[in-house]
């Protein structure tokens, strides 16, 4: 049976990445065409591994748009706290729970209630 998926190709450093988003299936390669290539395997193993998504799962039709947005420099200076406060989350992740605390207390504000889960 054939298929017909989405693939979006993005330009990463020195790969292309290739991305379907109706399975969430990605893929690399070092240029446009092995990208693709490589994706084209990916999903295949997808089919064969997880079946194919009922038709009811995916649009009928998909597209890609364009979405223009012009930043305010009051927007870019929430953006730049948006990205510090980022920044201390993806730092709390990947720290043990012994160093949270330790990093909280030395923080402006305590963690948000339910950021750590109690088992």
């Amino acid at each position: 049976m054939n298929y017909r998926f989405s693939a979006l190709i993005t330009k990463e450093d020195n790969l292309y990445v290739a991305r379907c988003p109706e399975l969430g299936v990605t893929s690399q390669g070092e240029d446009v065409e092995s990208a693709r290539s490589n994706l084209r395997e990916a999903i295949e193993l997808y089919l064969e591994t997880w079946g194919a998504p009922e038709s009811s799962d995916r649009p009928e039709q998909a597209f890609w748009t364009f979405v223009e947005v012009t930043q305010s420099a009051r927007s870019k200076k929430r953006a730049s706290r948006s990205y510090a406060k980022r920044a201390a989350m993806s730092l709390l992740k990947s720290a043990q729970p012994s160093e949270c605390s330790a990093q909280w207390s030395r923080s402006i504000a305590p963690p948000p209630k339910g950021l750590f889960p109690t088992s």
